[in-house]
């Protein structure tokens, strides 16, 4: 059996949906708009790098709640292990982070498809370029050398990649 261009358009659209083939583009092979594709990729590689940033900030709070001797990098750095009020604005920051996580893969189309242009996406992912943005001057401001060296370069790319997700049409 030969395998051409339109026979491999007709697969494909039975496989995975309608590759777009115009009979004038029978001579290329899988002619999709690539540029819209990179585009695309780009985007969702950039919501990728946001909600994983966002998934290690939510362990280092669960961490930070649990006792763990995380504290010099986080509120101030004035507490090698936090006291209990400390702890729990930690467990709030983790439940805040679990809802980022979501909101931006929610943006980015990578979960819920539908609710990309959900009113709770565009407005949440608004808030949390806010949220990052004021991250990033608390953390580059602290006297704690590790919230300036480690938590506001994640808080500045944590901002930048919101911002982009949040622009993104």
């Amino acid at each position: 059996m030969v395998l051409t261009t339109t026979s491999l358009a007709v697969i494909g659209s039975a496989v995975i949906g309608p590759a777009h083939v115009w009979p004038a583009d029978l001579h290329r092979p899988f002619a999709w708009d690539n540029e819209v594709t990179m585009e695309h990729a780009l985007f969702q590689m950039v919501a990728v790098i946001g909600a994983v940033g966002v998934a290690g900030m939510m362990i280092f709070q669960i961490l930070l709640a649990l006792g763990s001797p995380l504290g010099h990098a986080a509120f101030g750095g004035e507490h090698r292990v936090l006291p209990v009020k400390m702890r729990c604005a930690s467990a709030a920051s983790a439940v805040i982070f679990l809802v980022a996580f979501f909101v931006i893969l929610a943006r980015g189309g990578l979960v819920w498809a539908p609710s990309r242009s959900s009113l709770l996406a565009e407005v949440g992912i608004w808030v949390l370029v806010v949220l990052f943005g004021l991250s990033t001057l608390a953390n580059f401001s602290s006297r704690s050398r590790w919230e300036r060296r480690i938590m506001a370069p994640v808080a500045l790319v944590l901002t930048v990649c919101c911002l982009t997700v949040a622009l993104h049409s």
